[in-house]
């Protein structure tokens, strides 16, 4: 795309992000399920200092306002050196492949933001994922888990255990509840480990210790598994990464200021070193760091007002994403800046938003162009400003052309005044140099058989004249003329330095008010046409010549060949090559930038097209438009798509589907949504035709500026030409973009004119208890109740997807399960019941405990959830006895038997809620990760990527559509008992406390993949 070297140098920034966020998810894996132990710590545990230390390390900060003046910082910084109470390094924890120690306090999130900021529970969980012999797993394990325990002083007990025998890998999960003396120790502690400097000053004890919510983690990863963590286009910036077998560390943490930004009405300003105030009022990059970053997201659509300094990321008031680059080393690209602050506002009242300017642009050819040859071929590009403000800078790009070639093609041309006659006798006297038609015969007479007729004179050519043995050598070269093809006219546009060796052609339109119209051109001129004849004179003896035809070229296949092999940028298809790929090249069009009159840059697209020189092609141009520029949510949207043949053939089976989609900023599309239903058939469009039609859907989508564009494919049913059926011939077209259109959504009016945020609207709140339970006289074999209650407190209906672990001592009482929505029973709805199965691997993942999920129905494979409106209460509730039971701190992997039962955790209950406003609150962050190909890390990459809950290579995909944001995960406190058998006595007791689980949204997302909550 030409656009490129139009736009700010993004170089790698985009993968480097997308490292950090799939590392800082990883690094906080999630695991649920399983009961706890009691097993009391080890005694007398001695700890030594050791230090972790990479000559990696990279730094990133990004911001997420959230309600009111809350914002939330996340700090994650990778590799460099870290030092820890406890060694992993010695020969013992060899067969360690990951540690992750997590620390976490947000009980009064709801306080501040819609849902969870950093995706873990409260307390403190422990990941540890070993390979070889489990006994020697479980042994180690217990051993790191005592010694972080008594390096911060709080107890964990394993909850979660997890062995494959295919890969001998084992994982397994320690939980546990630090009090409140022992967290606020822990945080003091925090900032030592993370590097003071760069970014890392701005993590202090003062900053953390002041934060209502907190996470803080700690990881350390084998350099081949930190390296398969990776995504490819990191790993191929960064080679050396993950080369050795030493860890890797990973230190992250996340806090949430509650007055962390400044509020006037609805206006709202983000100061970076506002939030930051270890900074010390300057934001530069650690002097060790190999990439420093700083991003921002928003959780709903503003209207952007300043961006000081401007983002290195496009369209960052549109998408609500605002990135900037503090250092990149690459060795072959080093790049480094320091800023005062970074400053961002932005106005949440966004009914201002409808006033834009929309450009629409088309790309056409003129009809004067000639593709046969024998003229010029002009391109023209029209522009018009369909918005209601004016646009500012148009700026467009079109085409590479080497610098060498845009004066064009010399080549020879027969001379137009010459006809040439095969057998035409001429008579040449060596002896005088007479050159003629008339007889000789006699000594020194030589003839030559086919001469050239002279049009003008009359008479051959050179007749009756005297010639030098030198013109009589050269006599062919006479015959042509050399003449310039396909040179450049740049008209309205300007040659652009793209590189040292090449051009883009560029235009800017200072200004475009609205309804304006403006075209601008350029011509490649001259394009050949016809055949060319090429000539031989061979000596038949020292006196006789013979003039003949070499050959004949038909200008149109030699063209072709010249153009293929120069990298022609006029949209040549190439039949023969470029359509026989397995995944054909899109043929989108050029991009252009504009701005409004507060400098908000906007983007467009013409269609494409496809062309075939000298050749009867079918040429679509597609345009989209839509019937307004605003949007309601709900409203209906009037889409229209009109395609014209401009082409002198046929165009037939031709496919369309109206799309919406937000583009790069290298203007590629990873994510092409289809408008549902959109897609349609025309059977023919004849040459010089054009064919209208119309689709109407209702505007469900993201709140915001959307793209709307058009894709088809058709057959350019043509003429075989027998001599090149290649390149002349019938051929598909697979993939062709129409124009740009654009289209803003708005909320519906009852959410505007708030001073508050338009936040995604239906937020539930999750309660489970249990029933019929009494201290000290509840006993294994009797029956209580598991109630779980949940209230949609927004202001949007959604529905509901809700999952139960359930330890395996409680058995479920037969049809003892009610569901109601405010007293009223529920009956329609289904269940999956996933028992627990020993030695049975179900994708990997072995529960150890049970799983009941309720849900509404499904659509074509597809779970939906229970519908659930503003204000309503769903409870499920279900009746369990209270079994006898094993451990699982003791455990034989084969049987699963161990010690008595001592204690039972009852996970909390996740539930997964959907909104139809897909306000982007989160990105899909694992889209470029690749399967690992290092032979030290397969094993361990494909068991990670089977675990239930982590994020590894997960597909976001939901039916073959791309997984959407707009649907989260909410639960319910755990709850734990605790059934303590005296030896002997026969008496049994239960104790009702707070149980730690871990549950985090993204352990919902990846498990309800395929549950998007669709509503009936």
């Amino acid at each position: 795309m030409v656009i490129k070297n139009m736009l700010k140098n993004k170089l790698v920034k985009k993968s480097l992000m997308l490292s950090f966020a799939v590392l800082m998810i990883m690094s906080s894996y999630v695991m649920i399920d399983s009961k706890a132990d009691t097993v009391p710590p080890q005694q007398g545990i001695q700890l030594k200092d050791a230090t972790y230390s990479s000559l990696f390390y990279a730094e990133s900060v990004e911001i997420f306002p959230f309600r009111s003046t809350a914002a939330g910082v996340h700090a994650g910084f990778i590799g460099g050196s870290v030092t820890l109470p406890f060694d992993l390094t010695t020969a013992e924890y060899n067969n360690l492949l990951a540690f992750s120690l997590v620390l976490s306090n947000q009980h009064t999130w709801r306080n501040y933001a819609p849902r969870r900021f950093w995706d873990v529970a409260d307390g403190a969980f422990l990941m540890l994922v070993f390979r070889g012999d489990p006994d020697l797993a479980l042994d180690r394990a217990r051993e790191i888990k005592d010694m972080v325990g008594e390096a911060y002083g709080f107890n964990m007990y394993l909850v979660f255990g997890h062995y494959e025998n295919t890969r001998q890998i084992t994982m397994l999960v320690y939980q546990g509840w630090p009090d409140p003396q022992t967290f606020e120790d822990f945080t003091g502690l925090f900032p030592s480990y993370v590097e003071n400097d760069g970014l890392g000053k701005g993590v202090t004890v003062s900053t953390l210790l002041n934060a209502p919510l907190k996470a803080m983690s700690i990881s350390l990863y084998r350099g081949p598994i930190f390296r398969m963590m990776l995504p490819e286009d990191f790993r191929k910036l960064f080679p050396t990464i993950g080369q050795t077998p030493n860890f890797m560390p990973l230190v992250e943490c996340a806090w949430i200021n509650p007055v962390g930004l400044q509020k006037t009405g609805s206006i709202m300003e983000m100061n970076l070193t506002r939030l930051m105030p270890g900074l010390g009022g300057i934001v530069a990059p650690s002097a060790q760091a190999k990439a420093s970053f700083v991003g921002m997201k928003l959780p709903y659509v503003v209207d952007v007002l300043e961006i000081d300094p401007p983002t290195d990321n496009m369209y960052a008031h549109l998408k609500g994403e605002f990135e900037w680059t503090l250092k990149l080393d690459l060795g072959f690209f080093n790049y480094e800046r320091l800023l005062d602050d970074i400053y961002v506002k932005y106005d949440l009242n966004i009914t201002g938003l409808k006033y834009y300017p929309q450009v629409i642009g088309e790309m056409t050819l003129n009809p004067s162009s000639s593709l046969m040859g024998g003229g010029d071929i002009i391109y023209d590009f029209t522009f018009t400003n369909v918005g209601n403000e004016a646009a500012y800078n148009i700026t467009m790009g079109y085409g590479e052309f080497n610098k060498a070639d845009i004066d064009g093609f010399v080549l020879p041309v027969n001379n137009p005044e010459l006809t040439f006659v095969p057998h035409q006798i001429m008579y040449y006297d060596n002896n005088t140099g007479l050159f003629t038609s008339t007889f000789m015969s006699g000594p020194g007479i030589g003839t030559l058989e086919g001469w050239f007729f002279n049009t003008t004179a009359g008479d051959w050519h050179l007749n009756n004249q005297y010639l030098s043995d030198d013109e009589m050598e050269h006599i062919i070269d006479k015959v042509y003329l050399n003449e310039t093809f396909l040179d450049i006219d740049p008209m309205d546009f300007t040659f652009t330095d793209k590189t040292n060796e090449s051009y883009t052609l560029t235009a800017l339109i200072p200004q475009l008010d609205p309804n304006d119209t403006i075209t601008l051109s350029f011509a490649v001129r001259n394009l050949p046409t016809g055949t060319l004849t090429l000539y031989d004179a061979v000596a038949v003896n020292a006196t006789y010549y013979q003039i003949l035809v070499n050959q004949t070229v038909d200008w149109g296949t030699f063209m072709i060949t010249l153009l293929q092999g120069a990298g022609s940028t006029l949209h040549l298809p190439e039949d023969q090559v470029t359509w026989s790929h397995w995944f054909p090249d899109p043929v989108i069009g050029s991009g252009f930038l504009y701005k409004d009159q507060f400098g908000v840059e906007f983007f467009g697209l013409t269609n494409g097209l496809v062309i075939q020189f000298y050749d009867d092609e079918a040429i679509l141009v597609g345009q989209v438009s839509l019937d307004k520029d605003v949007y309601r949510f709900g409203e209906d949207v009037n889409f229209t798509l009109k395609l014209t043949n401009i082409g002198d053939a046929n165009a037939t089976n031709i496919n369309y589907s109206f799309c919406h989609a937000f583009l790069t900023e290298d203007f590629n599309i990873p994510v092409i949504k289809k408008v549902p239903d959109s897609d349609g058939v025309i059977d023919l469009i004849k040459p010089g035709e054009s064919k209208t039609v119309s689709y109407s859907y209702p505007a469900e989508t993201d709140v915001g500026l959307h793209p709307v564009f058009a894709i088809f494919n058709y057959t350019s049913d043509e003429t075989t030409d027998p001599d090149f059926p290649a390149i002349f011939s019938s051929v598909n077209h697979p993939a062709v973009f129409s124009n740009i259109d654009f289209a803003m959504v708005l909320p519906p009016p009852h959410k505007e004119g708030t001073t508050e945020p338009v936040y995604p609207t239906p937020e539930v709140n999750v309660t489970t208890e249990i029933l019929g339970y009494t201290p000290n006289v509840t006993t294994v074999g009797d029956m209580i109740t598991l109630r779980t209650t949940i209230t949609n407190i927004g202001d949007e209906d959604t529905n509901i997807i809700y999952r139960q672990y359930l330890p395996r001592r409680l058995h479920y009482v037969d049809d003892s399960l009610k569901i109601t929505i405010d007293g009223t029973p529920v009956t329609q709805f289904e269940v999956i019941y996933q028992a627990y199965q020993p030695n049975v691997e179900e994708s990997g993942y072995n529960p150890f405990m049970p799983s009941v999920t309720i849900y509404g129905g499904t659509i074509d494979g597809t779970l939906y959830g229970i519908p659930l409106g503003v204000g309503e209460t769903l409870v499920i509730q279900a009746n369990f006895t209270i079994g006898a039971g094993k451990g699982i701190e003791q455990v034989d992997w084969n049987t699963l038997s161990g010690e008595d039962l001592v204690g039972l955790y009852i996970p909390p209950a996740e539930v997964r809620y959907f909104s139809r406003y897909q306000i982007q609150e989160t990105r899909d962050l694992n889209d470029d990760t690749e399967v690992p190909v290092e032979e030290e890390s397969v094993e361990t990459a494909s068991f990670l990527t089977t675990i239930h809950g982590t994020t590894i290579n997960s597909e976001p995909g939901i039916d073959n559509e791309w997984a959407s944001t707009n649907s989260w995960g909410s639960y319910s406190d755990s709850l734990s008992l605790f059934i303590e058998e005296l030896s002997g006595l026969g008496i049994n007791a239960i104790y009702y406390g707070a149980g730690i689980i871990l549950v985090t949204g993204v352990a919902i997302l990846i498990y309800f993949k395929a549950a998007n909550g669709k509503k009936r």
